[in-house]
């Protein structure tokens, strides 16, 4: 069974006091002139990006857990408007040209990987990552069981995050192809939980995001 979320309260950088910003800004100059001093070629931007990782290795798995679940739902929620936008240019009679614009999208602004996993046994039979598979038993068990589908966040090793979550059948144009549309492969009504949403990014980029 899957664990559920924990919710973990988000920090805010801008209530950091004005006077520990500069001395943070300070130190980090200084440490970029040093380093750019120590070796002239460096890149300065190479150099204060390590700077700034290094400043938060204090971070909580807590805490960046909370955060990697929040960008999951951020990230989401972007996929999902920017394929309803391309759904309404689209000329095609079916979403799936649409929606492999919007994962190619996802992969080059946000180094994102998302893909809708229909409930189903052949949806299971793609998948070739063995997190991916163990994620998706789960929710066929529950899904099947009339169980709770909640979100979930799974690491996968050390330097990657899986944040899966139900894909509710709720806007208008989805409705109209997939309840009465016969070669849809997916069936539903208005509220009905169809598929799954599975996106895939760094740890990398949800530790960088508490100081960017």
């Amino acid at each position: 069974m899957m664990s559920k979320l924990k919710k973990t309260r988000r920090i805010n950088l801008s209530k950091i006091g004005y006077s520990l910003k500069g001395i943070f800004l300070f130190v980090l100059a200084l440490g970029v002139f040093s380093a750019c001093r120590q070796n002239p070629g460096a890149d300065p931007g190479a150099v204060k990006e390590e700077l700034r990782e290094r400043e938060i290795v204090h971070l909580t798995e807590g805490q960046i857990a909370g955060r990697a679940a929040e960008m999951g739902d951020s990230l989401l929620l972007r996929a999902q408007l920017d394929f309803l936008a391309e759904l309404g240019k689209s000329k095609d009679s079916s979403c799936i040209p649409a929606w492999n614009r919007t994962a190619a999208m996802m992969k080059n602004k946000f180094s994102t990987s998302i893909q809708r996993l229909p409930f189903s046994d052949q949806a299971r039979k793609r998948l070739k990552n063995e997190k991916e598979i163990q994620l998706m038993d789960a929710y066929l068990y529950n899904h099947k069981n009339s169980l709770p589908v909640t979100p979930n966040l799974q690491k996968d090793g050390g330097k990657e995050f899986l944040f899966s979550k139900a894909l509710i059948l709720s806007d208008p144009t989805c409705q109209k192809c997939h309840s009465s549309t016969s070669n849809s492969p997916v069936k539903g009504l208005k509220g009905d939980t169809v598929a799954l949403w599975m996106l895939r990014y760094s740890r990398k980029q949800v530790v960088m995001s508490f100081v960017e």
